[in-house]
């Protein structure tokens, strides 16, 4: 990040309240993240955007973590060294890394224009085919019940009709 990002991120933090979480000591960094989770004890998701090395780990790490949302007991027990491996078992990671594979994965322009319309793509909906047999099926289905029904109704209706004397009401 460039140093006029940096300036940018610290000013946002400071403007709104928010406390920074950073150590440069990776291990104490990790420490400290999953304790001010600890202590909130409102976290139900990780949302990572980008992935550093304290919060996903080493490069080779970070090129075999899976993108998307992770959700509990998806990443193998093995040594865990970052936050989102340590925390895969508890809560659901949604992991905004690799920008490139996931809007591959979500059919969604990159890098972004303003050409392209916001809202479209699978991440949004997906367009999938009818199946018109199914569709026909249903559509018959629906037919003779209301046709049944409105036989069966009219029928019971002539019935009373015809049953009922007209001069026993006045």
């Amino acid at each position: 990040m460039s140093d006029e990002g940096i300036l940018d991120c610290e000013e946002s933090i400071n403007k709104h309240g928010a406390i920074p979480l950073f150590e440069k000591n990776r291990k104490y960094n990790i420490i400290k993240r999953l304790d001010f989770l600890n202590q909130e004890k409102s976290a139900n998701i990780l949302i990572n955007v980008g992935g550093g090395v304290f919060t996903i780990g080493d490069s080779l790490t970070r090129s075999n973590m899976p993108i998307g949302i992770i959700y509990p007991g998806d990443l193998e027990e093995n040594k865990k060294k970052s936050m989102v491996e340590l925390l895969s078992n508890t809560i659901p990671i949604i992991n905004i890394n690799h920008i490139k594979k996931l809007t591959n994965l979500y059919e969604m322009p990159f890098p972004p224009s303003k050409k392209n319309d916001y809202g479209d793509g699978i991440l949004f909906f997906i367009r999938t085919p009818h199946n018109k047999n199914i569709i026909i099926i249903a559509f018959i289905i629906s037919l003779g019940s209301v046709l049944g029904i409105g036989i069966i109704s009219h029928n019971e209706i002539k019935k009373r009709m015809h049953s009922s004397e007209p001069e026993s009401i006045l």
